[in-house]
């Protein structure tokens, strides 16, 4: 009875999720990154980190202006700056590491939206150990979410890499105290349909029915 009641949702889920021509979560990612957002000042400092960094030589980057004080950077600007130069990942995670030095950070960490936004900078550029390190200290300061982990996903996906996504998912409880919920799981299915990979879908699936028939088990 409880293997057909799993395959029954496992082939139910994909039917619906993989072969509609509608995304479940079309114009709507629940674990989306924030948007790039209007901002003058973030265009000018991107612009100015992109031409002139040199990672093989930290003292003549321009972060020098970040870590001296030179500019009043907020949370929200940090994170407006990361969004766009996230096609530069060392030139990213450098930010985000000065950032952490900056007296504007003096009392508390940079945000989960900045983390985030360089674990999408390094799995962009398929550098997976480096995002893996970084989200090790996102989870030191608390900044560590289930966002994190569908970012990480994602790029693991747009890789081909659709083991590692999953897994990745499967590690989430490690990091953030609690295992993925159903909007999160939602979240790499539809990831996982949109670039044509329905068998690792169906892995989903069955981890996820056999999670929701240990709950009811439990409940009886």
């Amino acid at each position: 009875m409880l293997r057909q009641l799993h395959t029954a949702v496992v082939a139910t889920g994909r039917r619906l999720l993989c072969t509609n021509n509608v995304s479940p979560l079309s114009g709507t990612h629940l674990l989306a990154l924030p948007p790039v957002n209007p901002s003058p000042t973030a265009d000018e400092l991107a612009r100015l980190l992109l031409a002139h960094h040199n990672p093989f030589h930290p003292a003549e980057s321009p972060l020098q202006i970040l870590s001296g004080g030179g500019v009043s950077l907020t949370p929200g600007l940090l994170v407006q700056i990361l969004l766009r130069v996230r096609g530069a990942s060392k030139l990213a995670l450098s930010l985000l590491h000065a950032a952490r030095l900056h007296p504007s950070f003096s009392s508390s960490p940079p945000s989960a939206d900045a983390y985030d936004a360089v674990v999408d900078a390094l799995g962009r550029a398929h550098q997976f150990d480096a995002a893996w390190r970084l989200i090790v200290e996102a989870a030191a300061d608390g900044a560590a979410t289930p966002r994190t982990f569908a970012v990480l996903a994602r790029r693991y996906v747009a890789a081909g890499m659709t083991r590692q996504a999953v897994r990745a998912f499967d590690d989430m409880e490690a990091f953030v105290g609690r295992e993925p919920d159903a909007a999160e799981f939602t979240t790499l299915l539809d990831t996982l349909c949109k670039y044509k990979y329905p068998k690792a879908s169906d892995t989903i699936l069955g981890l996820f029915s056999l999670r929701l028939l240990k709950d009811v088990l439990k409940s009886e």
